[in-house]
């Protein structure tokens, strides 16, 4: 698996990923640490279906105070839960986004090619 490392100067921190792309299928798995707004860890997991949109999402988050988790599934039909809960408001969304990591962008960029030829996509 190859493995991407950038700097996230809003946290003061870095991220690593390690991706396995396969036709329409990408699977993903990070950390990140930041120092800002105080020390934390992130952890995830992604994996899409077919064209790239989002299957499954499973976060951890660590900071001094907590250890959280989160894991989203999306059910191929356009409804998400959350933890196994029904998430109605997000019902339709194709993917997730965590904030400050470029990889949960990525899925819409390979669905539509938009790193193939310029473009804009409005969903």
């Amino acid at each position: 698996m190859p493995a991407i490392t950038w700097e996230v100067s809003a946290s003061q921190g870095f991220e690593t990923v390690w991706t396995e792309l396969d036709g329409g299928v990408l699977r993903a798995r990070g950390r990140a640490v930041g120092t800002d707004p105080e020390p934390y860890w992130v952890m995830y997991e992604l994996d899409t279906a077919d064209g790239f949109v989002t299957r499954r999402l499973r976060v951890t988050t660590e900071s001094a105070d907590s250890v959280r988790t989160l894991d989203l599934l999306h059910d191929g039909r356009g409804r998400w839960t959350g933890d196994g809960e029904p998430l109605p408001d997000v019902d339709g969304a194709l993917d997730c986004d965590l904030g400050l990591c470029p990889l949960t962008n990525t899925m819409p960029v390979l669905r539509y090619g938009l790193h193939r030829t310029p473009g804009e996509r409005e969903s």
